[in-house]
């Protein structure tokens, strides 16, 4: 047994099996390490059957790729609440199925090569210490001296949060997730001075503003509003009425950006699924006011409109105007509203 929880462990310490035998000793041999296993390889399999998968014919790369499609379910969260320590081995391959891991994994879209284990691993180190020091023939203090010095008990496994009550309180939670899409931009709005600006209207009745060519004319005031457009005002709403919204938009990597972000950030919409593109400049609009009427100077700039699956199945996605550009990003969706079919769309075309 010792040599399975070293490799489930990761653990290369000279004092391991050693001390593991030790330990074992130190509750007569009652099979503590056996035991672990043992819930280890029911609990995993639980999970794998509970998925679609056979224990007996799934590899690593299918048992990774399943749980993290089933990641945002809260059934099968649930599901993941006693297997904190749990890491099934596939060949050489080690698949976790701690909760922490699978969204560390599922958000970060890791390659089943950069997979991460350390949240199991470290639960897994706890069960240990904590099935042997809670032994009726143990000895606390020795159990916690054997497995320090077998590398089992780490000061860095200490503090840590426990993910499970998040989860509960998320489900908890029924105020409604709304992904807005759509163009964002900045608008500086400029009051032109009357005195100086003249509306002139040519023979077929269209007006045009006019200013001194080659001169410095006076405007009278100048407002800088940031994040507009459809989605970011409606999501700001939502925003504004309790509702939980986040935004996907496309933007540059200036400092319009960061000024757009942290606006929509301090009004309650989450960024995490904006994109900021390198080298792109954000989109700026300039509004020149004369009087009631306003003209607006527009130039979108040219974005990747790449899809971005949201971490968190949203209730509704809100969807308004957006560059003609991004029609794969409307394919996108529709794949992504059919693979998840509670999720209802608002549209609303136009400005």
């Amino acid at each position: 047994m010792a040599q399975n929880l070293r490799q489930l462990l990761g653990n290369d310490h000279p004092l391991f099996a050693t001390n593991l035998v030790a330990l074992e000793k130190a509750v007569g041999n009652d099979g503590v390490d056996v035991k672990i296993i043992g819930d280890i390889l029911e609990r995993g399999h639980r999970i794998l059957r509970s998925i679609g998968l056979d224990p007996a014919d799934t590899t690593g790369l299918e048992a990774y790729k399943s749980l993290n499609s089933h990641a945002k379910s809260d059934e099968f969260k649930a599901q993941l609440r006693d297997t904190d320590f749990v890491l099934l081995t596939f060949g050489d391959d080690l698949v976790s199925f701690n909760l922490h891991d699978i969204v560390e994994n599922t958000h970060h879209q890791l390659r089943y090569e950069d997979r991460v284990l350390g949240h199991a691993q470290r639960h897994l180190r706890a069960e240990i210490i904590r099935r042997y020091a809670e032994h009726d023939r143990s000895n606390n203090e020795l159990v916690h001296k054997l497995a320090e010095e077998a590398g089992i008990k780490l000061e860095s496994d200490e503090g840590h949060h426990n993910i499970h009550e998040e989860v509960v309180k998320e489900m908890n939670d029924k105020t409604p997730r709304v992904l807005a899409i759509g163009d964002i931009f900045t608008d500086a709005f400029i009051k032109l001075n009357e005195e100086v600006a003249r509306v002139d209207t040519d023979p077929d009745g269209s007006k045009r503003i006019s200013l001194p060519l080659g001169n410095k004319p006076p405007y009278d005031g100048a407002d800088i509003v940031r994040a507009v457009g459809p989605s970011p005002n409606a999501a700001v709403s939502m925003a504004r009425l309790g509702l939980k919204p986040s935004l996907l938009a496309f933007m540059g990597d200036d400092q319009v950006a960061v000024e757009a972000k942290e606006y929509l950030q301090n009004e309650g919409v989450s960024g995490d699924m904006l994109s900021l593109q390198e080298g792109q400049k954000s989109s700026y609009y300039y509004v020149l006011r004369y009087g009631a009427e306003r003209t607006i100077l527009v130039k979108n700039e040219d974005y990747d409109y790449a899809w971005k699956e949201p971490a968190e199945e949203p209730d509704w996605v809100y969807l308004s105007l957006i560059s003609d550009a991004s029609w794969q990003l409307h394919e996108d969706l529709l794949q992504y509203l059919t693979d998840h079919p509670d999720v209802k769309l608002a549209f609303q075309p136009g400005t």
